[in-house]
């Protein structure tokens, strides 16, 4: 949900804007339908804007929510000049077309509001009343006046404006910075800003193609294949108490009692290393990798900190049977946050053979704190 708030002017500026691109409409104008033609002469069909009673502010949450109610004309110049047809007793008087147009202009208008504006936080409050106008001064014009209530998005949870002062009346803390909602629970637009905020900061790369396939080898060999996000964290990126979670699963086959190694590493530092874990025969199976590590303290080696904590669990697909193993270590040592950090997992096989084969198909990190 979008955060913008929209003032009076800029939605003045939206009806102009659709007076504007609108390929019927030559003039537009706001304010009290007193001002027509005024100023100067409008040119036609003309759109005019005026707001209107009863306008309101609703309080929500200790937030305020306008209500604002509009008439809106649109209105085009009878000819009311004789042609040949009189004299056969039709009369020329092109009325009836005017308000024609004019009430499609009034439903083109509904139309850009109900499938555009919502985009600003903008809708129509129930239905649109309407009716015909007749101008009788010398202008001659007539048309439609719609009439709707419209709900702006508005907030202000937080004020643009100073401390509160301590006074003689009020004995405040000068120091302390208040808000308009009593706690940000209660507070639907903070809540939507920080949600947004937190889902995009929490979401740090999501794999899109299957790895390269640990096949036949004996090398140490990086799961991880290419995707959206990063995976690399800037110098002094880290703070005390960031803590993420990886979640990777794919496919695998082996030999049974078939040796397998994991590794959790920045470049060549090791952050978590399962050692050599023997496993049971696996035929095209899934495996599964879960791993949460927290950074303990920051700075350079040997007073940098990280804990990491993760499972390995493979799972038969022709039985449900669940087999794995855990690991977990803490690097005080050579992890270094005043340098760029870049994750990497990789698998090693104990024994190289064409039945011993790996690869990830889904792999995400997130952070969690």
């Amino acid at each position: 949900m979008s955060t913008n708030i929209i003032s009076l002017n800029q939605l003045v500026d939206l009806f102009k804007s659709f007076a504007d691109r609108h390929y019927f409409i030559n003039d537009f104008g706001y304010g009290p339908t007193s001002d027509i033609g005024t100023s100067r002469q409008m040119d036609f069909p003309y759109m005019w804007l005026t707001l209107d009673q009863p306008s309101t502010i609703r309080v929500q949450n200790k937030t305020t929510i306008p209500d604002l109610y509009f008439s809106v004309l649109f209105m085009d110049k009878i000819n009311i000049q004789k042609n040949y047809l009189d004299i056969n007793g039709v009369d020329s008087d092109n009325s009836q077309e005017v308000l024609s147009d004019m009430l499609q202009l009034l439903q083109d208008l509904i139309v850009e509001i109900e499938t555009k504006w919502g985009n600003y936080g903008i809708k129509i409050e129930g239905d649109v009343s309407c009716y015909p106008a007749v101008d009788e001064t010398t202008d001659k014009v007539n048309g439609w006046v719609g009439q709707f209530l419209l709900k702006i998005k508005y907030a202000n949870c937080i004020l643009p404006t100073g401390d509160i002062v301590q006074t003689n009346i009020s004995p405040i803390n000068p120091y302390t910075r208040y808000l308009t909602c009593d706690t940000l629970s209660n507070c639907e637009l903070i809540q939507n800003i920080e949600n947004t905020l937190n889902a995009a900061n929490l979401r740090l790369f999501s794999q899109t193609g299957d790895s390269v396939t640990i096949i036949n080898t004996d090398v140490e060999t990086s799961i991880i294949d290419g995707g959206v996000g990063t995976l690399n964290v800037p110098a002094n990126g880290f703070n005390i108490g960031d803590s993420f979670r990886v979640v990777m699963s794919g496919r695998l086959s082996n030999l049974n009692n078939t040796d397998i190694r994991i590794k959790l590493k920045s470049g060549s530092v090791i952050l978590a290393d399962s050692g050599f874990q023997s496993i049971i025969q696996h035929n095209n199976d899934i495996y599964k990798i879960e791993t949460d590590f927290t950074i303990r303290n920051i700075g350079g080696a040997g007073t940098a900190e990280i804990v990491t904590i993760g499972t390995f669990q493979t799972t038969k697909k022709n039985s449900s049977t669940v087999t794995g193993f855990a690991y977990e270590d803490t690097n005080n040592t050579t992890f270094d946050t005043t340098i760029p950090n870049t994750l990497d997992i990789t698998v090693e096989w104990a024994t190289a053979s064409t039945s011993n084969s790996i690869k990830s198909q889904v792999f995400t990190l997130t952070k969690t704190y």
